[in-house]
Protein backbone atom coordinates (compact mmCIF):
# COMPACT_ATOMS: atom_id res chain seq x y z
CA UNK A 1 0.00 0.00 0.00
CA UNK A 2 2.83 2.36 0.81
CA UNK A 3 4.42 1.71 -2.58
CA UNK A 4 1.13 2.40 -4.31
CA UNK A 5 0.89 5.71 -2.49
CA UNK A 6 4.41 6.65 -3.59
CA UNK A 7 3.55 5.87 -7.22
CA UNK A 8 0.44 8.02 -7.02
CA UNK A 9 2.51 10.90 -5.57
CA UNK A 10 5.00 10.61 -8.47
CA UNK A 11 2.20 10.68 -11.04
CA UNK A 12 0.74 13.78 -9.39
CA UNK A 13 4.14 15.47 -9.50
CA UNK A 14 4.50 14.63 -13.22
CA UNK A 15 1.04 16.00 -13.91
CA UNK A 16 1.98 19.18 -12.12
CA UNK A 17 4.93 19.65 -14.48
CA UNK A 18 3.50 20.90 -17.74
CA UNK A 19 6.23 20.20 -20.29
CA UNK A 20 4.77 22.71 -22.70
CA UNK A 21 5.58 25.48 -20.22
CA UNK A 22 9.29 24.94 -20.90
CA UNK A 23 9.04 24.98 -24.73
CA UNK A 24 9.57 28.23 -26.56
CA UNK A 25 8.03 28.36 -30.04
CA UNK A 26 9.45 30.39 -32.92
CA UNK A 27 7.96 31.19 -36.30
CA UNK A 28 10.45 29.68 -38.76
CA UNK A 29 9.16 31.69 -41.71
CA UNK A 30 9.69 34.96 -39.83
CA UNK A 31 13.30 34.01 -39.02
CA UNK A 32 14.01 33.07 -42.63
CA UNK A 33 12.56 36.35 -43.86
CA UNK A 34 14.74 38.43 -41.56
CA UNK A 35 17.67 40.13 -43.29
CA UNK A 36 20.42 40.30 -40.68
CA UNK A 37 23.22 40.69 -43.20
CA UNK A 38 24.91 37.56 -41.83
CA UNK A 39 23.48 34.96 -44.22
CA UNK A 40 25.80 32.38 -45.65
CA UNK A 41 26.58 32.70 -49.34
CA UNK A 42 27.62 29.65 -51.31
CA UNK A 43 30.21 30.02 -54.07
CA UNK A 44 28.87 29.92 -57.64
CA UNK A 45 28.20 26.44 -59.00
CA UNK A 46 30.85 25.10 -61.37
CA UNK A 47 29.94 22.25 -63.69
CA UNK A 48 32.28 19.25 -63.91
CA UNK A 49 34.77 19.98 -66.69
CA UNK A 50 35.42 16.28 -67.35
CA UNK A 51 31.70 15.65 -67.81
CA UNK A 52 31.50 18.55 -70.25
CA UNK A 53 34.44 17.15 -72.22
CA UNK A 54 32.65 13.82 -72.28
CA UNK A 55 29.63 15.51 -73.87
CA UNK A 56 31.86 17.27 -76.40
CA UNK A 57 33.54 13.99 -77.39
CA UNK A 58 30.26 12.07 -77.71
CA UNK A 59 27.14 14.19 -78.23
CA UNK A 60 28.79 17.09 -80.06
CA UNK A 61 31.14 14.89 -82.08
CA UNK A 62 28.19 12.83 -83.34
CA UNK A 63 26.70 16.00 -84.88
CA UNK A 64 29.49 15.91 -87.46
CA UNK A 65 27.62 13.15 -89.29
CA UNK A 66 24.69 15.49 -89.89
CA UNK A 67 26.97 18.29 -91.08
CA UNK A 68 28.57 16.44 -93.99
CA UNK A 69 27.34 13.38 -95.93
CA UNK A 70 30.81 12.40 -97.14
CA UNK A 71 32.14 12.36 -93.59
CA UNK A 72 29.06 10.38 -92.47
CA UNK A 73 29.55 7.65 -95.09
CA UNK A 74 33.29 7.35 -94.43
CA UNK A 75 32.84 7.33 -90.66
CA UNK A 76 30.17 4.62 -90.72
CA UNK A 77 31.96 2.43 -93.26
CA UNK A 78 35.27 2.60 -91.37
CA UNK A 79 33.87 1.86 -87.93
CA UNK A 80 31.56 -0.86 -89.25
CA UNK A 81 34.66 -2.80 -90.38
CA UNK A 82 36.50 -1.99 -87.14
CA UNK A 83 33.52 -3.16 -85.12
CA UNK A 84 33.50 -6.45 -87.01
CA UNK A 85 37.16 -7.00 -86.09
CA UNK A 86 36.49 -6.03 -82.45
CA UNK A 87 33.51 -8.38 -82.22
CA UNK A 88 35.38 -11.35 -83.69
CA UNK A 89 38.42 -10.97 -81.44
CA UNK A 90 36.27 -10.49 -78.37
CA UNK A 91 34.12 -13.57 -78.86
CA UNK A 92 36.76 -16.16 -79.68
CA UNK A 93 39.98 -17.14 -77.99
CA UNK A 94 41.22 -18.59 -81.29
CA UNK A 95 40.66 -15.22 -82.97
CA UNK A 96 42.80 -13.55 -80.32
CA UNK A 97 45.55 -16.08 -81.01
CA UNK A 98 45.36 -15.27 -84.72
CA UNK A 99 45.82 -11.56 -83.99
CA UNK A 100 48.74 -12.27 -81.66
CA UNK A 101 50.39 -14.51 -84.23
CA UNK A 102 50.07 -12.11 -87.19
CA UNK A 103 50.36 -8.72 -85.45
CA UNK A 104 52.41 -9.32 -82.32
CA UNK A 105 49.87 -7.16 -80.47
CA UNK A 106 46.35 -7.72 -79.27
CA UNK A 107 43.38 -5.73 -80.53
CA UNK A 108 41.88 -3.34 -77.96
CA UNK A 109 38.09 -3.52 -77.81
CA UNK A 110 36.05 -0.37 -77.07
CA UNK A 111 34.08 -0.07 -73.85
CA UNK A 112 30.58 1.38 -74.17
CA UNK A 113 30.93 3.26 -70.87
CA UNK A 114 34.10 5.18 -71.82
CA UNK A 115 34.27 7.33 -74.96
CA UNK A 116 38.06 7.34 -75.07
CA UNK A 117 38.17 3.54 -75.37
CA UNK A 118 37.09 3.88 -79.02
CA UNK A 119 40.01 6.23 -79.62
CA UNK A 120 42.43 3.83 -77.94
CA UNK A 121 41.08 0.92 -79.98
CA UNK A 122 41.49 2.93 -83.19
CA UNK A 123 45.04 3.89 -82.22
CA UNK A 124 45.92 0.23 -81.69
CA UNK A 125 44.82 -0.70 -85.22
CA UNK A 126 46.87 2.18 -86.64
CA UNK A 127 49.86 1.13 -84.54
CA UNK A 128 49.67 -2.41 -85.88
CA UNK A 129 49.53 -1.10 -89.45
CA UNK A 130 52.50 1.22 -88.86
CA UNK A 131 54.66 -1.38 -87.11
CA UNK A 132 53.67 -4.58 -88.91
CA UNK A 133 52.28 -3.28 -92.20
CA UNK A 134 48.82 -3.50 -93.71
CA UNK A 135 49.40 -7.14 -94.60
CA UNK A 136 49.20 -8.04 -90.91
CA UNK A 137 45.71 -6.60 -90.55
CA UNK A 138 44.72 -8.00 -93.94
CA UNK A 139 45.82 -11.47 -92.79
CA UNK A 140 43.71 -11.09 -89.65
CA UNK A 141 40.69 -10.03 -91.68
CA UNK A 142 41.13 -13.00 -94.01
CA UNK A 143 41.36 -15.45 -91.10
CA UNK A 144 38.34 -13.92 -89.32
CA UNK A 145 36.40 -13.54 -92.57
CA UNK A 146 35.71 -9.83 -92.19
CA UNK A 147 36.19 -7.02 -94.70
CA UNK A 148 39.57 -5.32 -94.81
CA UNK A 149 39.84 -1.56 -94.39
CA UNK A 150 40.40 0.29 -97.65
CA UNK A 151 43.30 2.78 -97.96
CA UNK A 152 40.84 5.67 -97.65
CA UNK A 153 39.37 4.14 -94.49
CA UNK A 154 42.82 3.59 -92.99
CA UNK A 155 43.67 7.25 -93.69
CA UNK A 156 40.39 8.31 -92.10
CA UNK A 157 40.99 6.17 -89.01
CA UNK A 158 44.45 7.70 -88.65
CA UNK A 159 43.07 11.26 -88.83
CA UNK A 160 40.25 10.40 -86.44
CA UNK A 161 42.75 9.14 -83.85
CA UNK A 162 44.92 12.24 -84.24
CA UNK A 163 41.88 14.53 -83.90
CA UNK A 164 40.47 12.89 -80.76
CA UNK A 165 43.81 12.42 -78.99
CA UNK A 166 44.02 16.03 -77.65
CA UNK A 167 40.63 15.58 -75.97
CA UNK A 168 41.88 12.43 -74.27
CA UNK A 169 44.98 14.23 -73.00
CA UNK A 170 42.97 17.17 -71.61
CA UNK A 171 40.52 14.78 -69.96
CA UNK A 172 43.39 12.89 -68.30
CA UNK A 173 44.92 16.15 -67.07
CA UNK A 174 41.69 17.42 -65.51
CA UNK A 175 40.97 14.04 -63.89
CA UNK A 176 44.30 13.98 -62.11
CA UNK A 177 43.97 13.60 -58.35
CA UNK A 178 47.04 15.67 -57.51
CA UNK A 179 48.75 18.89 -58.64
CA UNK A 180 45.70 20.07 -60.60
CA UNK A 181 43.86 23.20 -59.50
CA UNK A 182 41.03 25.34 -60.79
CA UNK A 183 43.64 27.51 -62.50
CA UNK A 184 44.38 24.66 -64.92
CA UNK A 185 40.94 24.72 -66.52
CA UNK A 186 41.13 27.73 -68.83
CA UNK A 187 44.72 27.17 -70.00
CA UNK A 188 44.10 23.55 -71.02
CA UNK A 189 40.82 24.41 -72.78
CA UNK A 190 42.52 27.26 -74.67
CA UNK A 191 45.38 24.91 -75.57
CA UNK A 192 42.88 22.33 -76.79
CA UNK A 193 41.16 24.89 -79.03
CA UNK A 194 44.53 26.01 -80.41
CA UNK A 195 45.47 22.40 -81.18
CA UNK A 196 42.18 21.83 -83.01
CA UNK A 197 42.70 25.04 -85.00
CA UNK A 198 46.10 23.78 -86.16
CA UNK A 199 44.67 20.37 -87.07
CA UNK A 200 41.91 22.01 -89.08
CA UNK A 201 44.43 23.53 -91.49
CA UNK A 202 46.01 20.16 -92.30
CA UNK A 203 43.04 17.79 -92.01
CA UNK A 204 41.70 16.13 -95.17
CA UNK A 205 38.87 13.90 -93.96
CA UNK A 206 38.07 15.01 -90.40
CA UNK A 207 37.55 18.75 -90.89
CA UNK A 208 33.85 18.31 -90.14
CA UNK A 209 34.64 16.48 -86.90
CA UNK A 210 37.08 19.22 -85.85
CA UNK A 211 34.45 21.91 -86.40
CA UNK A 212 31.89 19.94 -84.43
CA UNK A 213 34.36 19.66 -81.53
CA UNK A 214 35.16 23.37 -81.70
CA UNK A 215 31.47 24.26 -81.63
CA UNK A 216 30.93 21.94 -78.68
CA UNK A 217 33.80 23.45 -76.70
CA UNK A 218 32.56 26.99 -77.28
CA UNK A 219 29.01 26.00 -76.38
CA UNK A 220 29.87 24.18 -73.15
CA UNK A 221 32.89 26.18 -71.97
CA UNK A 222 32.04 29.60 -73.43
CA UNK A 223 30.82 31.12 -70.17
CA UNK A 224 33.72 29.64 -68.23
CA UNK A 225 36.23 31.20 -70.63
CA UNK A 226 34.75 34.62 -69.78
CA UNK A 227 34.66 34.02 -66.02
CA UNK A 228 36.99 36.50 -64.21
CA UNK A 229 37.45 34.16 -61.25
CA UNK A 230 38.68 31.31 -63.44
CA UNK A 231 40.94 33.75 -65.31
CA UNK A 232 42.35 35.01 -61.99
CA UNK A 233 42.96 31.42 -60.85
CA UNK A 234 44.96 30.75 -64.03
CA UNK A 235 46.96 33.99 -63.84
CA UNK A 236 47.94 33.26 -60.24
CA UNK A 237 49.52 29.90 -61.15
CA UNK A 238 53.25 30.39 -61.85
CA UNK A 239 53.06 27.62 -64.47
CA UNK A 240 50.72 29.69 -66.67
CA UNK A 241 50.57 33.35 -65.58
CA UNK A 242 49.40 35.18 -68.71
CA UNK A 243 50.96 32.90 -71.34
CA UNK A 244 47.81 30.84 -71.95
CA UNK A 245 45.83 33.55 -73.79
CA UNK A 246 46.47 36.62 -75.92
CA UNK A 247 43.17 38.26 -74.96
CA UNK A 248 44.00 41.35 -72.93
CA UNK A 249 40.39 41.78 -71.74
CA UNK A 250 40.37 38.33 -70.13
CA UNK A 251 43.68 38.96 -68.35
CA UNK A 252 42.55 42.39 -67.15
CA UNK A 253 39.28 40.96 -65.84
CA UNK A 254 41.19 38.24 -63.97
CA UNK A 255 43.62 40.74 -62.45
CA UNK A 256 40.76 43.04 -61.43
CA UNK A 257 38.92 40.14 -59.79
CA UNK A 258 42.05 39.17 -57.87
CA UNK A 259 42.63 42.76 -56.60
CA UNK A 260 38.98 43.16 -55.68
CA UNK A 261 38.92 39.91 -53.67
CA UNK A 262 41.96 41.04 -51.64
CA UNK A 263 40.41 44.45 -50.94
CA UNK A 264 37.32 42.73 -49.56
CA UNK A 265 39.31 40.59 -47.11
Amino acid sequence: MQKDAEVDDDEEDMDALDVSDHIEYHDASTILDEDSGMEYQLPPHQRCACHLLNLVATTDASLAEAMNDTYKRLFRATFAKCQAIWNKTGRSHLASEVVEDKCGLQIIRPNATRWNSTCLASERIIRIIDEKGEDSIRGVCDELKVKMLSPAEVAFLREYSITMKPLMKVSNILQSESSVYMGWLLPVIHQLLSKLNRLETSSKTCTTLIRALQNGLHKRFGQMMEDPELAAAAVLLPKFKTSWTDRADVIEAGNFKFILSHLCL
